[in-house]
């Protein structure tokens, strides 16, 4: 009797992917990957955006703060905001011996220094100077880098001479993000035909109706825009002060 003898062959199980889980795999990785990148884009934008926001905000409050500060504990004359005049676009008050000297819508550069095409928001001790001496050690800037004055207003209530209001509105960021908006909109509803902001009156502004109100636009970069506006209103405590037109 013969015996066949059959050779037992081990079988190789191999393991791998095949290229349609490669695909699948790939597709997945690239979709969490691109939403851990819109989450970093998105905190970084709005870290920024709270960042301008609140320095603006702040430098506002300061301003206002100090000014009328200023005019409550003062017994010199206040100096209502007004034009420069000659030609020159600045506008300047004086409270409490101060001088202010800003450029309505001319952003500062802090890398430059102070002077009467720089100006930012001057403050200089002494008398009342619609040309303050910018290299007065004394003197102060009040605003930060790329901020500009849109508006500012210091005028006594015509229905009590011993209330005064100081108004100011700040923006930060380069003029293409600004804009004006129209009367109850919301950010970046820009006036139509407007691509960046014009200025009205800046001495004597209503805020939310007309050219001084200015909002940042809903385009690239927006987080580097911020603006601010206040208004307070503060009651003479030294009876020998007094407006001047």
């Amino acid at each position: 009797m013969k015996y066949r003898h059959k050779a037992s062959r081990s079988k190789v199980s191999q393991a791998g992917f095949t290229i349609v889980e490669l695909m699948i795999a790939t597709t997945v990785f690239s979709m969490v990957l691109l939403v851990i990148i819109y989450g970093v884009i998105s905190f970084t934008r709005a870290y920024y955006s709270g960042i301008n926001s609140s320095s603006t905000q702040d430098t506002a409050r300061n301003v206002v703060n100090t000014v009328a500060q200023a005019i409550e504990f003062s017994g010199n004359i206040i100096t209502k905001s007004g034009s420069v005049g000659g030609g020159n676009p600045a506008y300047y008050f004086c409270v409490g011996g101060t001088t202010y000297y800003y450029i309505p819508g001319v952003k500062f550069n802090s890398t430059q220094a102070v002077s009467s095409t720089n100006p930012g928001l001057f403050a200089e001790p002494g008398a009342c100077n619609p040309s303050p001496n910018f290299s007065d050690p004394k003197g102060q800037e009040l605003l930060g880098n790329a901020m500009r004055v849109t508006y500012m207003s210091v005028r006594s209530v015509p229905t009590n001479s011993r209330l005064y209001t100081v108004s100011i509105g700040l923006a930060y960021g380069d003029a293409d993000l600004l804009c004006n908006h129209s009367i109850g909109s919301g950010k970046g509803s820009c006036v139509s035909g407007q691509p960046t902001y014009t200025l009205g009156p800046p001495e004597d502004p209503v805020v939310g109706t007309d050219a001084n109100d200015v909002v940042c636009k809903l385009a690239a970069g927006e987080q580097y825009c911020a603006h601010a506006g206040l208004t307070t209103t503060v009651s003479l405590r030294v009876a020998s002060s007094e407006l001047q037109p």
